[in-house]
């Protein structure tokens, strides 16, 4: 038995530029479509609120949650280390830009004064799917079947 490795179009964090309707005077509507701006179905949307600006949320990865971050007030400075090492940050101050996380990304972020930010997930909430721990995440293995057309 040959296993070849699924191809995973979604596997780097990136942002999303989305659109806005509306005017300073009526102002503005940005929409979002599941499978179009977002690259996934979402079967989660939470967010998060009254935040100061010493508050850093997140310091996990998730096993299999796709998400996409918007900051749809104030910003946040959202720091990503991919299973390479290889470390980016990205900020959000701007409600037309949303961030694109796939899964197995560590991501630590940190709130402005009154940021408000939304997520979309692709999945309902698991704990198990979370992992809090950077040591254990870093020595993952994800050659998994799951992962692999055989």
């Amino acid at each position: 038995m040959t296993l070849k490795k699924k191809r995973m179009m979604n596997t780097v964090p990136r942002v999303i530029e989305l659109e806005e309707h509306g005017s300073y005077n009526m102002g503005f509507l940005t929409p979002v479509n599941e499978n179009k701006q977002i690259p996934f179905a979402i079967k989660r949307v939470f967010w998060t609120h009254g935040a100061n600006k010493d508050t850093v949320r997140g310091n996990h990865a998730h096993k299999e949650t796709e998400e996409v971050i918007v900051a749809i007030n104030g910003s946040v400075e959202i720091e990503v280390i991919m299973e390479d090492m290889k470390r980016q940050v990205f900020i959000l101050d701007n409600p037309c830009q949303a961030l694109y996380l796939p899964p197995r990304v560590w991501r630590t972020i940190y709130f402005s004064k009154d940021a408000i930010t939304l997520t979309l997930a692709s999945t309902d909430y698991d704990p198990e799917d979370y992992e809090k721990d950077m040591v254990n995440w870093l020595q993952r293995d994800y050659s998994d079947e799951k992962f692999y057309d055989q």
